[in-house]
């Protein structure tokens, strides 16, 4: 970035996303609306993309967090349209070969909340926290150039160029610096911005009104609304000449106790930051991405809002904003700080907030869900869940609406860790037995994979040599409280020294019916033969020949043994 003076510098300004009403409560003198051009498309994880945009508003934006049906249509987050699948409307990016300004260019990402009353606004102009109206005839006049603030005698304006948007601050406005606003716009409208600015009598921030004016607001804002979006900064150069490093690096420590939030990543805590937010600042003005690695994992149970990001290694979002957190080695059910387990894959587990799980916003599609983690291996991985989750006012409506293919509920792995550090078969059978029987009433009746489970119970029967008439099955049971489960490997084994792969993607599981069938093995053929069907069931896990291609095919396999 090249050196800037005082009274003329380039920059970008993220956006603290208040309210009319709250900017109004407030004393912070804010910098930066909205930017209608780019949403996310910066941060697309793929190399080859075709980029949707808008009909409506003209918007760029990303195809994965705002996927409605697949390649039909999207949700624009801009100006809330759906955008139909028209050739015309799209972008193939090939990053390697084409360069398109709007698409490389920091100074235009679109971070910002809209307002629900400027539904068809292009241009805001921002007096002192005040969303001034009766100026919006004048600002629609302005169609190439972009006014975005004028804040006491401050003018910041977004000028479409060449190669792409650039934004331009003055600072201190005087006639003297009329001449460069004509460069900009017509010398007509560039002196009525300049007559407003010098007939302006309100409070006047000079140039290194950040420190002790703008950033000791924001903290009281964070304290008062919690975590928000963004912060007022300048760039780098500009807070390098005007700022103490010690006193940013203070101020910078008070919002980690608050969790606030940059350009929707969380930027450290207390006892983990080790830069000032100075050097941070400088790298989100820059658009250069923030490692997650700064949080604390223990800050996690403490924060009061969802964590976009954990440990760099999980983010998942969804176009109302409900996030999720991933949490290893968690049965779901289990509480972590305030939230619960929600969510498990054969790669990692994800939990939703606590109040968001149980009292979810209802709307009216399924949507897609794009998870970024690190594999195994090592590997930085991409997972789009397709069949999306179903999102309903109760948790117990989304869960009786849950499809195959998505995830609720998992012990299988849990167990087997259970098993293997020396856990009795008998205690883990009554420990998750106990642990998810408040689950099964969630589930309503679901004949097809009442019949699977029981097919599968009726496996694990035979490799005790216990024969189908010697228990008693209750199908109604069988009918009831049935829960889907997505495990990575199950294999079943059958004398002599058989395998029978069952499925690598979904296995349905009963606890209620589980007990009841150790309640008749018990009866019939007491407790070793409990423990050695649990030895059974344990080991086949680690047993696994080759994986499942397909689902169904098993399924239907499944089904033609009954």
């Amino acid at each position: 970035m090249q050196q800037a003076d005082d009274n003329f510098i380039s920059t970008t300004f993220p956006l603290v996303p208040l309210t009319p009403q709250q900017i109004r409560e407030t004393v912070l003198p804010l910098s930066l609306v909205v930017r209608p051009f780019l949403h996310e498309v910066q941060h697309i994880p793929m190399q080859l993309l075709r980029i949707p945009k808008c009909k409506i508003c003209s918007a760029y934006f990303s195809p994965l967090t705002h996927w409605i049906c697949p390649h039909s249509r999207y949700y624009c987050c801009v100006c809330h349209q759906i955008v139909a699948d028209q050739p015309q409307r799209f972008i193939d990016c090939d990053r390697n070969k084409e360069i398109i300004p709007e698409l490389n260019n920091n100074c235009v990402e679109y971070s910002g909340a809209r307002i629900k009353e400027e539904i068809n606004f292009t241009n805001v102009l921002i007096i002192d926290q005040c969303i001034v109206k009766d100026m919006q005839p004048f600002i629609q006049t302005i169609k190439n150039s972009f006014t975005i603030l004028i804040c006491s005698n401050t003018i910041s304006t977004i000028v479409k160029g060449t190669s792409g948007y650039t934004e331009k601050i003055i600072l201190n406005l005087s006639e003297d610096d009329i001449p460069q606003l004509c460069s900009i716009y017509s010398p007509t409208k560039a002196y009525k911005i300049g007559e407003w600015c010098k007939s302006y009598r309100g409070i006047v921030f000079k140039g290194n009104y950040l420190l002790e004016e703008c950033l000791n607001v924001a903290s009281k804002i964070i304290g008062k609304y919690g975590v928000i979006q963004c912060f007022h900064s300048l760039n780098y150069e500009y807070m390098k000449s005007k700022c103490n490093k010690n006193q940013m690096k203070d101020f910078g420590i008070d919002c980690m106790k608050k969790a606030i939030m940059i350009n929707h990543y969380l930027i450290g805590t207390t006892n983990t930051i080790d830069c000032s937010l100075l050097r941070i600042q400088s790298k989100l003005t820059n658009g250069i991405f923030i490692s997650n690695m700064l949080i604390d994992s223990c800050f996690i149970e403490k924060i009061n809002r969802t964590i976009v990001g954990y440990d760099g290694n999980i983010r998942i979002r969804t176009p109302d904003n409900i996030d999720v957190i991933k949490a290893f080695g968690c049965v779901v059910g289990d509480n972590f700080g305030d939230c619960k387990v929600g969510v498990l894959t054969k790669d990692l587990t994800v939990i939703f907030k606590l109040r968001e799980l149980e009292e979810m916003v209802k709307i009216k599609h399924q949507y897609q869900v794009i998870i970024t983690f690190i594999g195994i291996n090592g590997t930085k991985r991409i997972r789009v869940l397709n069949f999306g989750i179903t999102v309903a006012p109760h948790i117990s409506d989304a869960i009786k609406a849950v499809q195959p293919q998505m995830v609720i509920l998992t012990m299988i792995n849990s167990m087997a860790n259970d098993y293997s550090n020396g856990m009795n078969k008998k205690d883990i059978l009554k420990k998750y037995t106990d642990k998810l029987v408040t689950f099964l009433s969630y589930m309503g009746k679901n004949q097809p994979f009442s019949q699977f489970f029981h097919v599968l119970f009726k496996k694990f029967m035979e490799v005790e040599g216990v024969q189908e008439q010697q228990l008693i099955f209750s199908m109604e049971k069988v009918h009831r409280n049935v829960i889907t489960t997505l495990v990575p490997k199950v294999v079943l084994v059958k004398p002599p020294n058989q395998f029978l792969i069952i499925s690598n993607e979904i296995l349905v599981v009963n606890c209620e019916l589980m007990a009841f069938y150790a309640e008749e093995l018990k009866k019939k053929f007491g407790v070793q033969a409990i423990e050695k069907s649990w030895q059974l069931k344990l080991n086949f896990i680690e047993s696994v020949l080759h994986q499942a291609d397909n689902y169904q095919t098993y399924f239907n396999y499944l089904m033609s043994l009954t």
